[in-house]
């Protein structure tokens, strides 16, 4: 049996896994409604999110969405889509949402949710591309993100996290 501050740890510590179910899928989109709030540069459809939500969630192969909790409150999410590169028959895993909750920042839910995108990219033998742009971020700090988190910059807005 765990002690007191045994189980306040155990409580206050970070958990990130796949959305699967669909209350998973409701929490997961009021967290990308609020993301909309705050950098949307086209207006959000509360539809069209959760068509990509379930998409990405039930579709086979077709993508996943990570979930970063913390005292069972969901935190941060990340949306993985398997994708074919444009020009190639090739295929890469690709972030398509990437939003941490305004009072998480600065801690360790992005570092968290981005291990496990390249835990996932790893095991399946694909490049992972994850997007660093926000027009509300302050100047230099995408680049400043995307050097702490050891990313190769490939062009403007995008980071690359090249395969083993």
């Amino acid at each position: 049996m765990l002690s007191l501050p045994q189980r306040a740890a155990e409580e206050a510590r970070l958990t990130v896994r796949g959305a699967m179910s669909d209350q998973d899928a409701i929490e997961v989109h009021k967290l990308l409604m609020l993301m909309g709030d705050e950098v949307a540069v086209a207006p959000v459809d509360p539809v069209v999110v959760m068509e990509d939500i379930y998409n990405l969630i039930n579709a086979d192969n077709r993508g996943a969405f990570l979930m970063a909790t913390r005292e069972g409150k969901l935190v941060g999410v990340m949306g993985l889509e398997n994708t074919r590169y444009r020009y190639s028959k090739e295929y890469c895993i690709r972030e398509v949402y990437l939003f941490v909750h305004p009072d998480h920042r600065n801690g360790d839910v992005l570092g968290a949710l981005l291990a496990e995108a390249r835990a996932i990219a790893d095991m399946v033998g694909k490049e992972l591309y994850v997007t660093i742009a926000n027009p509300n971020r302050r100047r230099g700090r995408t680049e400043k993100v995307a050097s702490l988190l050891r990313y190769q910059p490939v062009g403007s807005i995008y980071a690359l996290h090249p395969r083993n």
